[in-house]
């Protein structure tokens, strides 16, 4: 892991965070963020790659595709069209007992399994006001009872 430099959010430099005017990629780049956040992920461009996570996973794991290469077959677009096959689960946020959130003084909230006292959390501004959290993935995320989403109605984006 690289040595953590003032002003690094989860170990992503904060200069790598700010995209430039000047970025032919930017639009591109702006869209597949949002539609890796519907998918209950983040995307997150770094100086030499990208970083994507579910909401519900302490680390990101690095996607190793330069600017160039966002739309190129295999590229992140591809990643998240696989993404968005997968089953959804929802976590119920409110009125469940087995989930605890606690927001910090940063901003930050804390999701709690009050079972197993394992934890992720949510970034300042993140899902600010749901009631539940949901996301694409293989297999129900493994902090909080997480249920199955697919016969509920899909969240407007």
């Amino acid at each position: 892991m690289p040595n953590k430099r003032r002003g690094d959010v989860d170990g992503v430099c904060a200069e790598a965070r700010t995209l430039t005017m000047n970025d032919p990629d930017e639009r591109l780049l702006t869209e597949l963020t949002g539609r890796a956040w519907a998918l209950g992920y983040r995307l997150v461009k770094r100086r030499d790659d990208y970083l994507l996570w579910g909401v519900h996973e302490r680390r990101p794991i690095s996607v190793m595709h330069s600017a160039v290469t966002l739309d190129a077959p295999g590229g992140i677009a591809d990643m998240l069209d696989g993404i968005a096959r997968l089953p959804r689960y929802c976590l119920q946020l409110q009125d469940n007992p087995r989930v605890e959130v606690v927001t910090r003084s940063n901003g930050r909230r804390i999701v709690r399994d009050t079972a197993t006292g394992d934890f992720f959390m949510l970034k300042p501004g993140e899902h600010r006001g749901a009631t539940r959290l949901i996301v694409h993935a293989k297999y129900p995320p493994p902090i909080g009872n997480w249920s199955s989403a697919e016969s509920a109605a899909r969240p407007r984006q």
